[in-house]
Parts: structure tokens; sequence; C-alpha cells
């Protein structure tokens, strides 16, 4: 899928996990200001659906896309759809998610850890991949998987940060997903808008550097 391509190519996940609404806006925009295109809400709270909506309507007209994160079980998906996610992504394998998906045609990267995951996922034709919890491995792990699954891409989330971010690319990451480590809790609460948009910028500007070694 087009849209797939767009998120491999950007190579930057930025993840809306336990923000508030009061700073919703304030968090995405200065993300966006730092070149940050591609947004997960993370369906952890209640609040998450709306906050889809919100961004969806912030960014209208703006090439920016923002999925659904932490899609669990098919309820999700459906709630999800419902408020136009762009696209899917899960912590694991579910499959009435992944058949979700594939009916009504959402781009979805699913989350994988074990080699029969990944080999289902390549079995079904998904090939954007999520290695998750990625920092629960040693960095030479998707190398070793490639001696016997090569026809994948795949993305690194859970504990990458500014100062790893070259190990996971180095690794063979395609690109990252980053919460926490991107939108640090005491910027937010000092409304110090100016930091999440460096960083931010540094992120993406490591990654654009390190796909044009490649």
């Amino acid at each position: 899928m087009k849209l797939l391509k767009s998120i491999k190519d950007d190579g930057l996940i930025v993840i809306i996990r336990n923000i508030s609404d009061e700073d919703l806006i304030e968090v995405a925009e200065s993300a966006y200001r730092g070149g940050a295109r591609v947004f997960e809400v993370s369906l952890n709270q209640e609040q998450s659906y709306q906050q889809i909506k919100k961004l969806k309507e912030y960014f209208t007209n703006k090439d920016v896309l923002v999925g659904a994160g932490t899609v669990t079980n098919k309820e999700k998906a459906i709630r999800s759809h419902q408020l136009n996610a762009d696209f899917f992504l899960t912590p694991g394998i579910c499959k009435e998610v992944l058949d979700y998906s594939k009916e009504f045609k959402i781009p979805i990267i699913p989350g994988v850890f074990s080699p029969s995951e990944f080999q289902y996922c390549i079995e079904n034709e998904l090939k954007l991949l999520k290695l998750f919890p990625a920092n629960s491995v040693k960095m030479n792990y998707i190398k070793n998987l490639r001696g016997p699954y090569n026809d994948f891409d795949v993305m690194a989330v859970g504990g990458v940060t500014e100062e790893n971010l070259d190990e996971f690319l180095e690794a063979g990451h395609i690109g990252v997903g980053m919460g926490s480590s991107l939108l640090k809790k005491d910027d937010i609460k000092e409304k110090k808008w100016i930091n999440i948009e460096e960083r931010v910028k540094r992120v993406k500007e490591k990654i654009i550097l390190y796909n044009k070694r490649k």
C-alpha cells in the first residue's frame, strides 16, 4: 500500500500516549514543526478515540498521517475505522484485527517478536512490521532473522531514544516509533514546546542522514 510506503520512507512514528486533551494540539504541533508527519494515538484510554478525531481535524489539508495504536481487538479496530484512522498498529498478532484491516483495506503494521510471528506475517503478505518491545532483544536480532526471512521491513518500537537511535538503525530497522522519550513529561508539564520541536528535528535528521548513507 502507498500509505505504508510513506510511513516506511518517513522513518518516524510519533506515539501519542497518556497526553492530556489540554496538551494534545501543542504537543502534536511542536512535533510537526520538528518534522514529524506520522502520528500514532495509542488506544490505552477512552479519550484516545477523540484524540484521533482532533488530530485528524487539526491536520486537515496537511501531509500528516494519524493512525490508531494498541489496536488489540476488533472493537478497537471498528471504532478507529469510524474515526477515519489512517492506519492501525498492534502490539502483537490479533487475527480478528488483521482480518478486519484486510476486509476494509486499512493499512496495518502488526507487532511481532518471535520468528514464528515474523513468518506468519510474511506468509500473509504483511511486509511492514513492528518489533515490540525492541529493547528486549540484542541488536543483531533482525540481521539474524534475515537469514531465513528476508522479505520484510521492520520498525523498532519500545525503548528507542535519541541516544540509541543510531544503534537501532544500524541493526536493520528502517525506522522507529517513539513516545515518552521524544515527548518528555517535563517538557509538557513546563510547556517547553521548543524542546519537543528540537528533539524531533534531531531525530528526523539522524534518520534522513542514515537513509542517505544506505
